[in-house]
């Protein structure tokens, strides 16, 4: 028989990825989803990262907040193969601790990137019946991502044996779910549920007048995945056609002073312009004054920045790959074949004489109603309420 909700649920976020003292913006989509669920729930997250400055053998339990959301972050050092998975089970050990001797069970246990943080979920299940969920964002499951190869067949079992036993398996794209399910991962219940948009940061304004047209780029500028190279040479390209365009890439990389010697190895030195890392605000600002933002990834799941840059009215042009083409149309952007350096600068070519057929009023409406808080937060809430049988 099912049940009325009368109080607050508590949900437990267990968290592969999450902001950290070593990356503040790791697993920042997830946390956005804490966010979104903590309207309607009470939240928790616990989470596991590596960390290789700790001593050898020792696991560090660090209790924090973030935007009110509480936390505990277990730290455990890597230095090989074998020892990694040696303090990761003992990180998890600790993990199971933590939760057993909470005085309070969590109502529902919410499983963000899939594997081996979701035994602990699988286990606490067998033992405690608590149901969780998965939400996966991870690109390892395309074939375009050569970095986290999906081969391992023990890895593969035990992806099967946790995403068969959750309630529900949630993605942000339909593309990541046809992946996943192409590798044989089942569930009674798939349900495509996008990431957050601040729109109290990101929103759209009234552009100001530009001497020159204004390209944007925001990411980790990791050349494996972003192509940031391609980016340089497609700008290279344009620049013997027209001068009256820069580009500003906003993020922090190894790589920087490579792309910088490319830069001047292209003679393009005065019209690129990179930032380093920024504040979101100062992202908002950024993509408030772009005429284009570019994304020209290799492998993308549904990229945040790409929302952001819609959240301020900016139209797009990007890779077709992954979960791109799900978000980009004719009313807000393009579409081009990665690794298509000729197509970018073509594309954008194009862009800069038709700005004026790109509503960015009507690119801003597009994220308001669908990727708020309050909306993602619902959803959620409502998915919660199925899978513990509860009448809202």
């Amino acid at each position: 028989m099912s049940k009325f909700m009368d109080k607050k649920l508590y949900i437990l976020f267990l968290a592969t990825w999450y902001p950290n003292r070593n990356n503040s913006s790791y697993g920042i989509f997830i946390h956005r989803h804490a966010q979104a669920v903590q309207l309607y729930a009470n939240v928790s997250v616990l989470s596991i990262i590596e960390d290789n400055k700790i001593k050898s053998g020792q696991i560090e339990s660090i209790e924090g907040e973030l935007d009110g959301i509480p936390h505990i972050i277990i730290y455990y050092r890597k230095a090989n193969k074998l020892t990694g998975w040696i303090n990761y089970i003992r990180a998890l050990r600790k993990a199971y601790r933590l939760i057993e001797k909470n005085d309070k069970r969590p109502d529902l246990i919410h499983q963000h990137v899939l594997t081996r943080f979701g035994l602990l979920a699988l286990w606490l299940r067998r033992k405690y019946q608590i149901p969780y969920l998965v939400s996966e964002h991870w690109s390892r499951y395309l074939k375009e991502d050569t970095l986290s190869a999906y081969n391992n067949p023990i890895r593969k079992w035990l992806t099967r044996k946790v995403a068969g036993r959750a309630s529900a398996i949630t993605t942000v794209s339909r593309n990541l779910a046809e992946a996943m399910q192409n590798h044989g991962i089942k569930n009674k219940t798939w349900q495509i549920i996008p990431n957050v948009v601040d729109t109290e940061i990101f929103y759209r304004v009234v552009q100001k007048k530009h001497e020159k047209f204004s390209l944007l780029h925001v990411s980790n500028l990791d050349n494996r995945i972003k192509n940031i190279s391609g980016i340089l040479k497609a700008v290279s390209i344009l620049k013997e056609k027209r001068q009256d365009f820069e580009l500003t890439l906003i993020g922090g990389h190894s790589d920087l002073a490579q792309y910088k010697a490319q830069c001047a190895q292209l003679d393009i030195v005065p019209d690129v312009h990179f930032t380093g890392q920024q504040t979101a605000f100062e992202v908002a600002k950024a993509m408030q004054e772009a005429d284009i933002f570019l994304l020209f990834s290799r492998w993308e799941n549904q990229p945040c920045v790409l929302l952001e840059a819609m959240a301020c009215g900016c139209p797009l042009i990007a890779s077709h790959v992954g979960g791109i083409p799900e978000l980009i149309n004719n009313s807000n952007g393009k579409t081009i074949e990665s690794e298509d350096t000729e197509a970018l600068a073509k594309a954008i070519d194009c862009m800069l004489d038709e700005l004026d057929a790109y509503n960015r009023k009507e690119i801003a409406n597009q994220i308001a109603g669908t990727y708020k808080l309050k909306k993602i937060g619902q959803i959620f809430s409502e998915l919660y309420a199925n899978i513990l049988n509860i009448k809202t």
